[in-house]
């Protein structure tokens, strides 16, 4: 029996199937709810060779975090999990989302790093890292990432819980520009949002579309959090050039306060500063932000929740958040074809190039530049060696005609899961 469920990170993994979190997972191929995820990753044992998630919720930030333990995941519905009992064997293939009770043949087509990476046409293309630690920054360096586009400063924690301040920062960032060496580093700005656990400050507000992102820079204790990782990052760029990235922006008014707020600091006014697009108001302000921003970053995840007015942390909305509806891609083929217009340096963040079928949209968007999780950058490369960019265009064109999700599906080949 093989099933087809929906890949999460890449790689290859077997053993006996286990349920639930508990004390020895080792090399156990692991089952569990999406609402057991913070439990996961809080184990401080052994971990398992595979991990199954049932019911996740597609574009939640736990599912995101996982990425930091490296192991190779797929997700299913609470329908496919039942094929499944505890202590049976099972082959999991986070590379074709594939689950088996037997060994699963490795795809013919071999995963390859990027090196001036281009596609079958020869349209240059840019797989940069989305990170949270130096774990994080050395696997990026060594799966080919071109540069760190996002480093994920709010999951940067000391121990025990109490805020950061500047010296914490210095060395936290210190670890994690050493662990990227040679490569470019963007840091986004501390970044709450109301799935992203905050040990330290217990009356963090949890509303989606509410307080989150640079709405609380000017609001205790996110200020003077603020004010700590802004001086460990004028500290740090003596000797390391940065660009840096303001969240969850919907006026232009926004940046502009933050642009302002770095004049105090002597290496920050002069620094790369970039608007991260993830409402729909920001993404229809483009021209603003050639007028006054570096560079765009596209956070496909929290734009995606905003178009589809549904909490993205919550498994039982996931099927409004569909990342093959028409509209949804009519909207962000817009969005790319104004930047390309504007000449305004866009990149796409988040979990959309690696879902089944998408990358290739995306390139066919005129879309060049993506920041991704590193597990997930050798086979994007290989799907971006393969891909022309004409003809994905012309895919494009017909996904964006498509009467609905199971048609736009249908062209991209995909069986319905």
């Amino acid at each position: 029996m093989i099933l087809r469920g929906t890949s999460l990170i890449p790689g290859r993994a077997q053993g006996r199937l286990l349920a639930g979190v508990h004390e020895n997972l080792l090399q156990g191929i692991l089952l569990i709810g999406h609402q057991e995820l913070p439990a996961l990753l809080a184990h401080r044992g052994p971990l398992p060779a595979g991990i199954i998630v049932r019911d996740a919720a597609r574009f939640a930030h736990a599912l995101i975090r996982l990425f930091s333990l490296g192991i190779p995941t797929v997700l299913v519905s609470s329908e496919q999990a039942e094929a499944f009992v505890p202590g049976q064997w099972v082959a999991l293939d986070g590379d074709q989302g594939l689950l088996a009770d037997e060994p699963i043949p490795p795809p013919a087509q071999a995963m390859a790093q990027q090196v001036d990476l281009q596609t079958a046409d020869g349209q240059p293309i840019e797989l940069m890292a989305s990170v949270g630690d130096a774990r994080g920054a050395e696997a990026a360096v060594r799966l080919g990432a071109r540069s760190i586009g996002l480093v994920r400063s709010e999951y940067l924690h000391p121990e025990p819980p109490v805020a950061p301040d500047r010296f914490f920062y210095i060395n936290a960032l210190q670890d994690l520009l050493e662990a990227s060496r040679p490569l470019d580093v963007t840091v986004r700005l501390f970044d709450y949002g109301p799935d992203k656990h905050v040990p330290w400050w217990p009356e963090a507000p949890i509303a989606p579309l509410g307080q989150q992102g640079v709405r609380l820079y000017a609001i205790e204790p996110i200020s003077e959090v603020l004010e700590a990782e802004l001086a460990a990052l004028d500290e740090l760029c003596r000797d390391r050039p940065l660009s840096l990235l303001v969240p969850y922006l919907t006026h232009p008014w926004e940046f502009e306060g933050i642009r302002e707020r770095l004049q105090r600091w002597p290496r920050l006014r002069n620094m790369p500063l970039g608007a991260m697009v993830e409402t729909p108001a920001a993404a229809f302000a483009l021209p603003e932000w050639k007028a006054m921003a570096d560079f765009v970053a596209i956070g496909c995840n929290d734009l995606m929740q905003a178009f589809d007015a549904a909490d993205r942390n919550r498994p039982e909305l996931s099927a409004y958040l569909d990342p093959y509806a028409p509209a949804w891609l009519r909207f962000l083929a817009r969005l790319a074809r104004e930047g390309l217009e504007l000449e305004l340096p866009m990149r796409v963040c988040g979990q959309l190039p690696a879902l089944p079928g998408l990358f290739p949209l995306l390139i066919g968007m005129g879309l060049r530049s993506f920041s991704v999780e590193p597990a997930q950058i050798p086979h994007l490369a290989s799907v971006a060696r393969l891909t022309s960019s004409t003809e994905a265009g012309d895919l494009l064109v017909q996904a964006c005609r498509a009467s609905s999700s199971m048609e736009v599906r249908g062209l991209l080949g995909l069986a319905r899961t």
